[in-house]
């Protein structure tokens, strides 16, 4: 009958357990996990069939077992084969014997331990929380244990822990079919001194046998021919004992390849896996790398966005300068017009003066163009001021023409009074308009900076964001690797401890150094 270890997920037969003298140094690990697991996770284990089971029930299984095995020989060789069994019930028994005691000793000093360090919990408990009942601190404890065995369970579910307990299976596997194989070799050499030994004896039967035939007479001769045709049927025996051992020794080393054979595919499955999570690491990198080409991809597209709306606004900004351009030109033109229209009585000089000062006026700069307002008001104010003083000389001429001249001259000056003022107002609203303007584009100019500006603050915030989120992830990484380390450790001390050879530890230990490696 063969078992599944839930560790290693090798078929194992049971009698590998019984041959393998390490049994209960092999349950001294397994009992503490399972005395410390939830009542609700039923797990298996190679040992569980044997960790429990006090010695005597062991001893009787073992030598029923054995017996199993010994029908068919010959008293001779049953003799030698119980004398063997008994030697080797001995020895097992003396390191049962210990084992049980040095466990025993082990699991009491544990206890106190426990005990102390409830003691202490519940003093500190109690201290902090005098009004809290005994009911109350079983609960927290109790509440305690299952947050820690929560957290231990969720650390063995990590791929690393999970190939250090497939590698400590192994290890212990290893090690049980190490101690059959000596188990097997020491047998082989007993059986093969008894055989040696009964061989002896048969011959110095033989030898007084034919001592004996030389002395009798003829009716002796039957007798020895009788001994002939037992010695026969011995060898025989023997002859058929030996062709059953080679097939109990074949179907043994058939077995040990099976086993062989299913590590390695084992093997050959963990190394596929680990392919396969390395591929989904590398394709989750290249999506991660995709996905940072499209955000600068669109950074770029926002940025050109940014740019073109920066153009669109400088265009329309042009196109409100050239209309604005547009409408001085036309206001020119009419207060020319009008400036023409007050200015029809003047002479001819006075009027190629204003067509000089018109072109003059055309070649001046937008920066320029109050001051040219100035200028303008005031030179019309001067000639308003020269026809006046034209006006007056007039005046004086034709003072003699009667008081009827006197009347047109003072309409033609109140009509001027007037046109002046509205001239006047006309600039200063134009002088208003154009400076609300400019405040309106000030204005416009200073929310788009103060705009760039947030963006330019938002995004330096998401990266700092980004850059602590990136440490708080290497700082619990570090944390988490730190942490399985430290299991990794104990259970290779709890493997040392339950006294497995130490070239199947460091053979544990060794690869799971490359297995870190090689991550």
């Amino acid at each position: 009958m063969c078992s599944v270890c839930f560790q290693c997920q090798n078929k194992i037969p049971l009698r590998t357990a019984w041959l393998a003298g390490g049994v209960e140094r092999a349950a001294v690990r397994q009992r503490e996990t399972w005395l410390s697991r939830p009542a609700d996770l039923p797990r298996w284990s190679c040992f569980d069939d044997y960790k429990l089971r006090p010695a005597g029930d062991l001893r009787e299984e073992q030598q029923t077992t054995r017996a199993r095995t010994s029908e068919g020989e010959t008293a001779s060789e049953s003799s030698s084969q119980r004398i063997t069994e008994a030697c080797s019930s001995k020895v097992h028994r003396s390191e049962r014997n210990a084992m049980q005691k040095a466990f025993q000793k082990k699991k009491e000093e544990e206890i106190k331990a426990s005990e102390e360090r409830k003691t202490r919990m519940s003093k500190i408990d109690h201290r902090k929380n005098p009004v809290l009942t005994r009911l109350e601190l079983k609960k927290q404890e109790r509440d305690k244990r299952v947050v820690e065995r929560a957290a231990a369970l969720k650390m063995e579910e990590e791929d690393e822990i999970k190939q250090l307990n497939q590698l400590i299976g192994e290890a212990h596997c290893q090690a049980a079919r190490d101690v059959q194989l000596q188990e097997h070799r020491r047998l082989q050499k007993e059986q093969a001194e008894g055989e040696r030994r009964v061989h002896e004896m048969l011959k110095v039967e033989r030898q007084k046998a034919l001592d004996a035939a030389d002395k009798m007479d003829e009716k002796r001769k039957q007798q020895r021919i009788r001994g002939r045709n037992e010695i026969q049927e011995q060898i025989q025996q023997n002859l058929v004992k030996k062709q059953a051992e080679k097939e109990v020794k074949k179907e043994e080393g058939k077995q040990l390849r099976e086993q062989q054979e299913q590590m390695d595919l084992e093997d050959l499955r963990a190394l596929e896996k680990k392919r396969e999570e390395t591929k989904l690491l590398q394709d989750e990198i290249k999506r991660i790398n995709a996905e940072s080409i499209d955000a600068k991809k669109q950074r770029k597209q926002q940025e050109k966005l940014a740019d073109r709306t920066e153009a669109e606004y400088n265009k329309k900004k042009m196109q409100q300068e050239a209309e604005h351009e547009a409408e001085q030109r036309r206001i020119k033109k009419e207060r020319e017009a009008e400036i023409k229209r007050l200015g029809a009585q003047q002479k001819r000089a006075a009027d190629q003066k204003a067509k000089q000062e018109e072109l003059h006026t055309r070649r001046i700069k937008e920066a320029k163009d109050r001051e040219w307002r100035r200028a303008e008001v005031q030179r019309a104010v001067k000639k308003v001021e020269d026809r006046a003083v034209m006006e007056k000389s007039r005046l004086k001429q034709i003072q003699d023409k009667g008081l009827s001249m006197s009347k047109e001259v003072g309409r033609q000056k109140a009509q001027f009074d007037r046109d002046l003022r509205v001239l006047r107002q006309r600039v200063a609203k134009d002088q208003e308009q154009q400076e609300r303007k400019q405040q309106d584009a000030r204005r416009h100019l200073q929310a788009v900076q103060q705009q760039m500006q947030e963006e330019k603050l938002s995004a330096a915030e998401k990266r700092r964001e980004l850059l602590k989120e990136t440490d708080r992830q290497q700082e619990k990484a570090q944390l988490k690797q730190k942490q399985i380390q430290d299991l990794k450790e104990k259970k290779l001390k709890d493997l040392r401890a339950t006294r497995v050879p130490e070239k199947h530890c460091q053979l544990v230990e060794r690869r799971t150094k490359n297995q870190s490696a090689n991550d």
